[in-house]
């Protein structure tokens, strides 16, 4: 039964709590995610999660990066408080691990738990200008860590050059037939391949330092008090070194698309330059005191090529035969293409204006 089972991982965390009710978050997959109330003076409420050992196969190096991780953050807090940046740790289980392996060989994490506000409009310029003070101050936070203390959980993960390769790849192979339908499409990404050519120059450039990010800033990732003010940080599974362009880069991705990631109509789907201009504001005024010039000036070009990235890695899962993204119909992850290649587009005629704004 589900509830003994929570009930007995919770224990392996916390052997003497007094459990007084259990709710589940949601539910994917893979993942669970449950809000523990344990009575206490005053009662106290815990996260308990199910880790994607799928997408993450090593927990323990990814368990190692979550300590160093939280613990620098409520070091940094002390000593920086710049923001009202709200901490949590993951706690150890009793035979001495921070994650719990069960019997069925599913792993569990237990950590604080940070009350958020649910009535937050994502796409308002405030909150979205909150979201990029609290990403940027979160590299800021990390900025002492010991990058070679961090495990690369995910090798590759923002490797543009990487995704573009396996989409050669699927372009040659053609499984499912799928490329003949989609040429229009793919002749598209060749056009757009100078993105990764730049890229690649910015990889051996050694003016741009690799720093501890986060690496998947959708705002969706930032807890908000009833205020509406930005106050945590949240899943960090994917933090790892990479560079400062690619969070804000996948932040405007995500934030600035007028319709949605899988938009049917693609007329919904625009470039929001109010919503630019409110999380870049928002960041740099919170990485002002450690950013390159090198930095700044890619800022713009990491939302083209972060976008372009992702439309490839749903194109390359279109023509693998969706073995990787969930899809709800056969032409899902086209669909996602499409919308994803019509942002771009839309970011490419504005471009100018975008580099013009981060660097004035």
């Amino acid at each position: 039964m589900l509830k003994n089972k929570i009930h007995y991982i919770v224990h392996q965390f916390l052997p003497n709590s007094d459990i007084i009710w259990v709710k589940e978050l949601e539910r994917g997959i893979i993942n669970q995610t449950f809000l523990i109330r344990v009575k206490a003076e005053p009662c106290k409420e815990f996260i308990l999660q199910q880790i994607n050992h799928s997408v993450f196969p090593n927990v323990p190096d990814l368990m190692t990066n979550l300590k160093i991780i939280t613990e620098q953050l409520k070091r940094a807090v002390k000593n920086k408080r710049l923001l009202p940046f709200q901490t949590f740790i993951y706690y150890p289980a009793i035979d001495g691990l921070n994650y719990y392996l069960h019997s069925d060989n599913t792993y569990w994490r237990l950590s604080d738990y940070v009350p958020n506000s649910s009535n937050i409009d994502k796409k308002n310029p405030h909150i979205v200008n909150e979201a990029g003070k609290l990403f940027g101050y979160f590299i800021n936070l990390l900025t002492d860590v010991d990058l070679a203390k961090i495990n690369e959980v995910i090798p590759g993960f923002h490797d543009s050059e990487k995704y573009y390769r396996n989409f050669l790849v699927s372009v040659e192979k053609d499984v499912v037939g799928r490329l003949p339908g989609t040429k229009a499409i793919y002749e598209k990404f060749i056009n757009y391949s100078y993105l990764i050519d730049e890229f690649k120059q910015i990889k051996n450039n050694r003016d741009i330092p690799l720093r501890l990010v986060h690496n998947d800033t959708k705002v969706d990732n930032i807890l908000f008090n009833e205020k509406g003010r930005a106050i945590s940080v949240i899943d960090l599974d994917t933090c790892m070194p990479g560079y400062l362009m690619t969070d804000f880069g996948d932040a405007i991705r995500s934030l600035s698309n007028t319709g949605a990631e899988d938009d049917p109509d693609l007329s919904n789907v625009s470039f929001n330059f109010l919503l630019y201009q409110s999380f870049a504001q928002g960041f740099l005024s919170s990485v002002q005191s450690f950013i390159l010039p090198a930095e700044k000036e890619n800022l713009a070009f990491f939302a083209l090529l972060i976008t372009y990235e992702q439309a490839l890695r749903f194109y390359t899962d279109y023509l693998n035969g969706d073995t990787y993204y969930h899809t709800d119909y056969p032409e899902h992850n086209l669909q996602r293409t499409k919308a994803q290649l019509k942002l771009l587009e839309d970011m490419m005629g504005r471009y100018e204006e975008m580099k013009v704004f981060v660097e004035d």
